[in-house]
C-alpha cells in the first residue's frame, strides 16, 4: 500500500494531482509475518513471446518465483533482476520448508536457466523485483511468488500468491506462390500477429537462410534460392514458421507446436520456343522468345541445312551454328532474342535448336556450365562455329540434331532443348510419294520430286525396325526421280522408305509389305 502526503490541502478537494510532499510504502503482512503480490504485464500471450514479471514483498525477505511447467517456461538470464552467478534460482516447487544451502543454486547462463523450476531472490529496499520470462509452448502456466522471509539456512513459507498466463497460438500467414519450379529465386514471405523473429522450417529443416528472419511492422521478407533451402525435388514442400524459437541451423526440429504452416508444390523447369516469323530472307529480321523457367539463360544454336560445315545463319564469312545467349526475366521466365540473317545465308531450312541447362545449370552430365566446353568433354567438339579443327564441321544437320538430343537426354541430365525450323530464302524441294501396299516378292516402286538439277543424285534407302534392307542411288532428270526394290526374302512388316539428296535435305515414308494371300481351290 502507497500513502501520499500533501501540506495544507483541505480535507474533501477531491482528486490530487499536483505533486505531492512525501509517499511511504506499506506492506501489510500477514499473521505469520509475510506478505507477497504478484502482477504481469500480459495473462494471455503468444508463444515466445516476452511477459514482465513484478513481485512486491517486504524488504530483505528472500522470495521465489517458480512456474507450474519447468520444462517450456524460460526466466531470461540477465534481464531485470535474474542477475548474478550463485544463489539465484530455485531448484523445487514451493514448500512449506526449504533448505537453502540444498534447494536454492546457481546460474551462470542462458543455458543454464533452462528448465529450471524459478528464480530466487532477495527483496531490496524498494520491496519491487521483476523478472522477464517466456513459454515455449502452447497451454495454461501458473506461477507462483512465495515469500521465505530471512530464515537462514532453513527458509519457512511465510506468504504465496499465484497467477496464470495463458499462452495461445500466434499466427503466422504465409503469403506464397503455389507452385514454384525448381532453380527459381523466391521470397518467403507473410504476416505475424507478434514475435522479434521468425524461423521457417522447409520439411522440418531450419537453413540457414531461412534462421531468425526479421519481423518489421508485422511482416518478414526473405529471398532464397530454392537450392539454398532444400526445395529441389518435384513434389509438395511443407513450410513451419516458428517465432522466437531461439533454434539454429542444424538445430533439432523444435518439438512445440508451429506458429504457421503452408505448403508449396514444386516443379521442374520446362521450356517453351516460337518463332516470328518462320520464312524470312537473307537481312531479315526474326525473333525466338518463350518462357524457361527455372533457367537464368538460354542458348541458341542455328544449324545450317547442310549441317555444321553450313554458312552462318547470323554471322557473315563464318561456318557453324552461330551461337547466341538470351537472358530470362527474373520476373515472368520470359526470354526473347531478335536476331538478323546475314546477307549469304544458305538458302534452306536452318534447325533453330533452343537449349536450357535446367536447374543444376550444368550440361547433360559433364559438371561443365559452358556449352562448348560439354561439347568438347563429352565429344571432342572444339567450337560451334567451323574455327580450327572443330568437328562440328563434319557433322550433317541430324547428326548435329542428334548430338544435342544425346547431350539433354542423358540419364541424369535436366537440360532441355526446343528445335524449330527456319526456312530462308527459296527452299529446295525433296518430296515422296505415297507407296501402296505391295505383296512380299513384288517389286516396290519409289518416286519423288526434287528441286535438284539435272543429274543430282538421290540416295534411297528401306530399313525394317533394326537394320538397312537395301541403298540404291538413282539420277534426278526434270526435277523428277524414281527407283525399283525387289522384296523377295522381305518379312511381312512395315518398313521406312527414306530419300536424302547432296544438298543434305531428307524426306521419308513408310510402306507395308505384306503377305501372299494364299488361292482357293475350287
Amino acid at each position: 500500500m502507497r500513502l501520499t502526503a500533501y501540506i495544507d490541502r483541505a480535507a474533501g478537494a477531491g482528486d490530487a494531482f499536483e505533486a505531492s510532499d512525501g509517499t511511504a510504502k506499506l506492506f501489510m503482512l500477514n499473521e505469520a509475518g509475510g506478505g507477497i503480490a504478484i502482477s504481469a504485464s500480459g495473462t494471455s500471450v503468444g508463444k515466445n513471446e516476452t511477459i514482465i514479471l513484478a513481485i512486491s514483498a517486504v524488504p530483505n525477505h528472500n522470495v521465489s518465483v517458480t512456474t507450474s511447467d519447468p520444462a517450456h517456461t524460460i526466466f531470461e538470464y540477465s534481464r531485470y533482476d535474474f542477475t548474478g552467478t550463485s544463489s539465484n534460482i530455485i531448484n523445487i516447487a514451493p514448500a512449506d520448508t526449504i533448505s537453502i544451502q540444498a534447494d536454492v543454486g546457481d546460474c551462470d547462463s542462458h543455458t543454464e536457466a533452462k528448465n529450471i523450476n524459478g528464480v530466487w531472490k532477495t527483496m531490496d529496499a524498494t520491496g519491487i523485483l521483476k523478472f522477464a520470462v517466456h513459454f515455449t509452448d502452447l497451454g495454461t502456466y501458473k506461477i507462483t511468488a512465495t515469500d521465505y522471509g530471512t530464515g537462514d539456512p532453513t527458509a519457512t513459507r511465510l506468504d504465496a500468491e499465484e497467477i496464470e498466463i495463458t499462452v495461445t497460438k500466434k499466427n503466422v500467414t504465409f503469403d506464397l506462390p503455389s507452385v514454384v519450379v525448381i532453380g527459381d529465386k523466391i521470397t518467403i514471405k507473410g504476416t505475424v500477429d507478434t514475435g522479434t523473429y521468425v524461423s521457417v522450417y522447409v520439411d522440418d529443416v531450419l537453413y540457414r537462410k531461412l534462421q531468425n528472419i526479421v519481423i518489421a511492422d508485422g511482416k518478414f521478407s526473405q529471398e532464397v534460392s530454392t537450392a539454398d533451402v532444400g526445395l529441389q525435388v518435384p513434389g509438395i514442400a511443407e513450410l513451419k514458421a516458428y517465432l522466437d524459437c531461439d533454434m539454429m541451423c542444424g538445430d533439432p526440429h523444435p518439438t512445440t507446436s508451429d506458429d504457421g504452416t503452408t505448403e508449396i508444390f514444386m516443379v521442374e523447369p520446362w521450356l517453351t520456343a516460337s518463332l516470328a516469323p518462320d520464312s524470312v530472307d537473307p537481312e531479315d529480321d526474326f525473333t525466338v522468345s518463350g518462357s524457361a523457367p527455372g533457367s537464368t539463360e538460354v542458348v541458341i544454336v542455328s544449324v545450317p541445312p547442310i549441317g555444321g560445315g553450313g554458312k552462318s545463319l547470323l554471322d557473315k564469312g563464318m561456318k557453324g551454328l552461330s551461337p547466341r545467349k538470351a537472358t530470362v526475366s527474373t520476373t515472368d521466365a520470359n526470354y526473347i532474342k531478335k536476331m538478323t540473317v546475314q546477307e549469304d545465308a544458305d538458302s534452306g531450312v536452318y534447325y533453330v535448336i533452343v537449349l536450357s541447362s535446367g536447374m543444376d545449370g550444368v550440361w547433360g552430365m559433364t559438371g561443365q556450365e559452358n556449352l562448348e566446353a560439354a561439347l568438347n568433354q563429352k565429344y571432342h567438339i572444339s567450337s560451334l562455329t567451323c574455327e580450327g579443327s572443330s568437328s562440328i564441321c563434319t557433322k550433317t544437320q541430324d547428326q548435329v540434331v542428334a548430338l544435342f538430343g544425346d547431350l539433354t537426354q542423358t540419364p541424369g541430365s535436366d537440360d532441355i532443348m526446343r528445335m524449330l525450323p527456319l526456312k530462308v530464302g527459296e527452299t529446295d524441294a525433296l518430296t515422296l510419294n505415297p507407296i501402296a501396299d505391295v505383296v512380299v516378292g513384288n517389286p516396290v516402286n519409289v518416286s519423288g520430286e526434287t528441286s535438284g538439277k539435272d543429274g543430282s543424285m538421290i540416295w534411297i534407302t528401306v530399313n525394317s525396325e533394326d537394320q538397312m534392307i537395301a541403298v540404291v542411288i538413282t539420277i534426278a532428270m526434270d526435277n523428277a526421280f524414281n527407283v525399283t526394290f525387289d522384296t523377295t526374302g522381305f518379312l511381312p512388316g512395315t518398313y521406312t522408305v527414306r530419300a536424302y539428296d547432296e544438298y543434305g535435305y531428307t524426306v521419308a515414308t513408310k510402306v507395308n509389305i505384306i503377305a501372299e494371300t494364299p488361292a482357293h481351290n475350287s
